[in-house]
């Protein structure tokens, strides 16, 4: 009977040395920083939110365009990403507190506002006469003359329209909906996520395509 007793009293210690021995590890892992923001570096850049638009610029009359005189309307296609660049992060962004280390705080980086040009739709530019007619005399070269000469207008023009449109609001909220779910998953039961203040541009537009991506100079 003692023997019993004694095989129950043994399995109840390995037991709970084995739940012990599991929740000091998840512990020790949660309770580190450095593993943490290893985690979200991992992810390197993401991106929280997308937007394509066109830009419609007239070109005044009297100004020589591509070799002509006439005045013409052009429509260009462009696409603006909005991402978070984790690479950027420290531990001193990190905070981990509670009496079992369950609550965590992040500051995430300022959001980065990328504005370009698809170099495999270039063709889509259109130019339209002050008929309200498609003009066909313009070639992918001259197109690409036009997007270099009129680069800054295109890239202001966009930029106001993607500030207007709440851009960054939406990006800051898909980001916070993506790490609570990470954060979750690593054993946080409360968080709460902020955001570096300024927001990065990259000050110019670009053409990009899969293969490489030229710069407007």
């Amino acid at each position: 009977m003692n023997m019993i007793w004694f095989i129950i009293v043994l399995i109840f210690v390995i037991c709970m040395l084995i739940y012990l021995l599991i929740k000091v590890t998840r512990k020790k892992e949660i309770l580190s920083t450095k593993l943490v923001l290893k985690k979200i570096e991992r992810v390197a850049e993401l991106t929280t939110a997308k937007l394509s638009l066109d830009i419609f610029h007239k070109i005044e009359n009297g100004v020589q365009f591509l070799g002509t005189n006439k005045l013409y309307f052009i429509i260009i296609p462009v696409k603006i990403n909005v991402y978070f660049d984790l690479t950027k992060m420290n531990e001193d962004d990190i905070y981990i507190s509670g009496d079992e280390k369950k609550r965590i705080d992040i500051i995430l980086p300022s959001p980065k506002i990328n504005i370009y040009i698809d170099f495999e739709n270039i063709n889509d530019i259109e130019v339209i006469d002050k008929l309200g007619l498609i003009s066909f005399i313009f070639n992918k070269k001259e197109k690409l003359n036009l997007i270099k000469e009129q680069s800054s207008f295109i890239y202001e023009t966009a930029l106001n329209k993607a500030m207007d449109s709440g851009i960054i609001d939406i990006s800051k909220e898909s980001a916070i909906n993506f790490f609570e779910g990470l954060l979750i998953g690593m054993g946080f039961e409360k968080n709460e996520i902020k955001f570096r203040e300024n927001i990065i541009t990259s000050n110019k537009l670009e053409l990009k395509n899969d293969k490489k991506t030229p710069e407007l100079k």
